[in-house]
């Protein structure tokens, strides 16, 4: 099957909004929709004159914006986060020249410096953050640009379906937005991230046992591998935890776990009243800590569970069941492999006893770029915000637009500058290091990159190879030559354990069972009131399932949790959750 092959538009223009920006005459690609803004005065104040927008349109003289963001990227030598090969093609294309002269190592310590620009009353021209809280006070601050306008005119066709794949599309820039108008750029995290369990089949072909099917097979499954010692020593853990539950996309968690049992811990969701309650609390819940609690008494998870090492317990192979998304074969699940060539893990489809996958809403929301209310070009926040979006299409997974959905779209990044640090065989660098840090995928980019991977694994086998770049070349000879007993190296294994799993999330597709959860800003008595919660949470959960308390203490948790501003912050979410 022929897939749609990457072109380079790089001089691209059209008459330009007056006042903001001006460059060279060619017309543009005839698949770009032209942005058009209405009510433009003409000079005489009379009749409307539509002036066409390109946001490709490169600036006349040179203009500079600088970011304030999160990075820990270790650059080539030569190179760095300002000058390397994406920043290069933008300068040299829109001449746009990116700096970013406020880089912090982690988000709290950006958080932290937000706030004295706030104190101060001046902020860089960007701010790319995660925080919530730090959003509504920058909202309240009346020191950010309203970017509703520039929104409109700048975004670009791909980004506008992008956002248009996700169920709850409207619903994206809430809390971006204030009283209608858009105040920051958010990101959306894409979708079908949730945990697969993931099992070594070596252990199972050396014991002889059928590939579980149910959950109640995967865990006697894991009962067994802890009985027969299966990495040695007495150091076998049947299930390795990293955390008890996370987020739809964390990695490690016993989210499967708890999902299967109706349990969504740390969620919040209507209760069928128009009440958001707390999914910690919720009788299914009780139930997960007395199943986690007797697979603490058979071995199955780790004795030192809450202070465990359990990155070195999967790279030295003592687990036979780890939880994670799609892509974990990448990471950590390596490591593994890296150490012992006879390893293999590979994921598993179990469903329910309905034949349903029961999982949970993904976060859309959890990244924003503001800008400063006095900064003369804020619709480069959009424009960027574009080359974002069109980044994540190239992932090293391949393509994700299909045969057929590419050629609504024009896509300005060439294949050299996209794939510049795959080709060079320099790990670890990709757009999301490049500065700007807020992007968006497709909502389903994950089973579009199950489809795609198995068309372009036919295409392989069938010597098709004229649609596929080197990397894509490879990715696809590891995978079959893996399959083939060729090759059985950790990277070939790396990939054929992605190819299956993404396999796997476009199959769960149709059966997924989602509970809807809400994502609320931090409330009033969350302020107080929060990381106390957490912590006598976090401390009952784990002296249940170590047995340190009964079961039925679980009770006396969600009394106290209550009386301690749970109750007072259940009522300020579904205040929240309802438009209050």
């Amino acid at each position: 099957m022929r897939r749609w092959k990457r072109t380079a538009a790089l001089c691209l223009s059209a008459v330009m909004a007056a006042g903001l920006l001006a460059g060279c005459a060619k017309a543009p690609e005839p698949e770009e929709s032209v942005k058009t803004e209405e009510n433009v005065q003409a000079a005489d104040g009379g009749e409307e004159e539509k002036k066409e927008i390109d946001w490709m349109e490169p600036y006349e003289e040179t203009v500079s914006v600088n970011l304030a963001r999160v990075s820990d990227t270790v650059w080539p030598e030569g190179e760095s986060i300002t000058d390397n090969a994406f920043m290069n093609w933008i300068r040299d294309t829109m001449n746009i020249d990116v700096k970013a002269d406020y880089v912090f190592p982690d988000e709290e310590t950006l958080n932290q410096q937000i706030a004295l620009w706030m104190a101060s009353g001046e902020l860089p021209d960007i701010i790319c953050f995660k925080d919530q809280q730090l959003l509504r006070q920058l909202q309240k601050s009346g020191m950010i640009a309203d970017l509703t306008e520039v929104y409109d005119l700048y975004a670009s066709d791909l980004f506008l379906a992008m956002k248009d794949s996700y169920e709850k599309s409207d619903h994206i820039f809430d809390k971006a937005t204030v009283d209608g108008r858009i105040m920051a750029v958010s990101q959306a995290a894409s979708g079908y991230h949730f945990n697969i369990p993931w099992i070594r089949a070596d252990w199972l072909e050396e014991l002889g046992l059928k590939t579980p099917e149910t959950m109640e097979e995967l865990l006697d499954t894991a009962r067994r591998f802890v009985e027969e010692d299966m990495a040695g020593n007495g150091k076998t853990i049947g299930i390795e935890l990293r955390e008890l539950a996370g987020t739809n996309d964390s990695f490690g968690t016993a989210n499967y776990i708890f999902n299967n049992m109706g349990s969504f811990p740390q969620q919040w969701y209507d209760d069928g009243t128009g009440k958001y309650v707390y999914g910690s609390i919720a009788s299914e819940t009780k139930e997960t800590l007395s199943l986690l609690h007797e697979l603490y008494e058979q071995g199955v998870l780790a004795k030192d569970l809450p202070s465990r090492d359990w990155e070195a317990s999967v790279a030295e192979g003592n687990c036979g069941i780890f939880f994670g998304p799609w892509w974990i074969s990448l990471y950590p699940l390596n490591t593994t492999m890296n150490n012992d060539p006879q390893a293999r893990w590979v994921p598993l489809e179990i469903l329910d006893e309905n034949g349903k996958f029961p999982t949970f809403s993904n976060n859309d929301c959890n990244g924003w770029a503001v800008v400063r209310k006095d900064y003369p070009y804020p619709e480069i926040a959009i424009k960027l915000m574009n080359l974002g979006a069109e980044a994540k299409l190239s992932s090293t997974d391949g393509r994700e637009l299909l045969e057929g959905e590419a050629g609504k779209y024009r896509l300005v990044i060439p294949d050299e500058v996209e794939n510049t640090y795959i080709d060079r065989k320099v790990s670890g660098i990709n757009w999301d290091d490049w500065g700007y840090t807020i992007s968006f995928g497709f909502d389903d980019m994950v089973p579009r990159i199950g489809q795609n991977m198995v068309e372009m694994l036919a295409d392989y086998r069938a010597g098709e190879l004229d649609t596929m770049n080197d990397t894509e070349i490879e990715k696809m000879r590891l995978i079959d030559d893996f399959e083939s007993g060729r090759d059985e190296s950790p990277e070939a294994q790396v990939e054929y354990g992605k190819f299956l799993a993404a396999q796997i999330i476009m199959d769960l597709k149709p059966k997924l069972e989602i509970q809807d959860v809400y994502y609320p800003f931090v409330t009033s008595t969350m302020e107080t009131s929060w990381v106390n919660l957490q912590d006598l949470e976090e401390k009952a959960f784990m002296q249940i399932i170590m047995g340190e308390q009964p079961v039925d203490y679980f009770d006396t948790f969600v009394s106290e949790w209550k009386a301690q501003g749970g109750d007072a912050i259940m009522a300020e979410v579904t205040e929240m959750a309802q438009g209050g």
